[in-house]
């Protein structure tokens, strides 16, 4: 009564997408279960000295490609491509042309504001600095990009 273990309620959207997913599962080890199968019977007819002659080629042309990711040499070979995209600001359109430049007073620079308040508030305790490391990580260049549109609308 107490303990009575809960049934699960699923909606049918997520039913489908696990039986989706479960079925891609599924196919992929078929896959590779006929591609060993089909290599083991390719493999099997040849000599012993042949079989030792293809595992020392593998390893041959392997070897120096793993110790290139592991040495961290992969980042000179261009195999690790990520970016960041550097923040290009538009141009404001001043009172001369009929919109007027952004105040401090711009709810959307309060709601910046109260954000960055936020995060320097996170870094006063342990669990908030955790939290902040997570932030941080997930969006590197959000707090350079705070001070950025902070700095911007306070030259104005």
């Amino acid at each position: 009564m107490f303990f009575k273990r809960k049934k699960k309620q699923t909606n049918k959207g997520q039913e489908l997408e696990n039986r989706a997913v479960q079925w891609v599962a599924r196919l992929i080890i078929v896959v590779q279960v006929r591609w060993s199968d089909f290599m083991n019977r390719q493999f099997s007819k040849l000599s012993p000295k042949a079989q030792l002659t293809m595992l020392v080629l593998l390893v041959v042309i392997v070897a120096p490609y793993c110790t290139v990711l592991v040495a961290g040499l992969g980042g000179q070979m261009n195999l690790n491509n990520k970016k960041q995209m550097a923040i290009h600001l538009p141009k404001v359109i001043t009172k001369e042309k009929g919109i007027s430049a952004p105040s401090v007073n711009d709810p959307a620079f309060q709601r910046i504001m109260a954000f960055r308040h936020y995060l320097d508030s996170l870094r006063q305790t342990e669990k908030g600095r955790l939290k902040f490391d997570s932030i941080n990580r997930a969006r590197p260049g959000l707090v350079d990009s705070i001070a950025q549109v902070e700095a911007f609308y306070n030259s104005k």
